[in-house]
Order: C-alpha cells, then structure tokens, then sequence
C-alpha cells in the first residue's frame, strides 16, 4: 500500500499477488482489522465495508484497531530463512490515533506515545 505522500506501511512479502489491485477511501474512512485468509487479504474499514483482494501467502491476523485507532501499517518479523520469495512474517499491527476520537484505548495510546518518543514532550 504506498500513501499519497509515496511513504510504504503495509509492506511485505508474505503476501502475494499477480494482479494490481486499486481503491480509493473516503476522507473518513479507515482500515479497521487486516487479516490474511485462505482467498486473499481481507481488509475491513470503519463504515462496515469489506474488501478482499487476491493472492495468497502464510495466514495471519485477524489484528483489529483498538478504541480509538485505525490500522496504519503491517508490522514484520524478517524470517531466518527465506523461502520462495517470503522473507519476512506478519506479527502485528502499526496504528495511529484517530483526531477526532471521543476516547483513546489507554494501553495503545501509551505505546504509540512511546514508539513515537512523545513521552518527553508531554513530561515538559
């Protein structure tokens, strides 16, 4: 997946597919929950739709965004031994805040503070 910035957060090669697959969100529409199944990689956005795109690869998930998050990236552990084209594996989940959220999931905005080394700024 590559933002309009041109940054890449869900990379990996533990998914593949042959086929270029396009999709456009709405302004207020986020991922929700990503996992991989036996029919392709099946996304799930906040406004109820869901969306599988083709391939294959090892399973993994279902990983669900916390209170007050959407899914922002795919986390990867990198294999030891690489086979047939698959170096790395699906662990987790990057998520980030959602602005206009009531409440925050107190335990994930605490990690996303750290992972993000805000702790010091908001110590200040």
């Amino acid at each position: 997946f590559r933002l309009k910035s041109g940054q890449m957060r869900f990379e990996t090669t533990a998914f593949r597919t042959e086929a270029l697959s396009l999709t456009a969100l709405d302004p207020e529409e986020f991922i929700s929950k990503v996992e991989c199944v036996e029919g392709g990689l099946k996304l799930s956005f906040n406004t109820g739709r869901i969306t599988t795109l083709e391939g294959q690869g090892e399973l993994f998930g279902p990983f669900e965004a916390p209170m007050g998050f959407y899914i922002d990236g795919l986390r990867v552990k990198p294999l030891d031994d690489a086979m047939e084209g698959v170096k790395d594996c699906v662990t987790g989940i990057d998520v980030a805040p959602l602005p206009s959220a009531a409440e925050y999931d107190c335990a994930n905005a605490l990690l996303y503070t750290a992972e993000q080394e805000y702790l010091r700024s908001l110590r200040e």
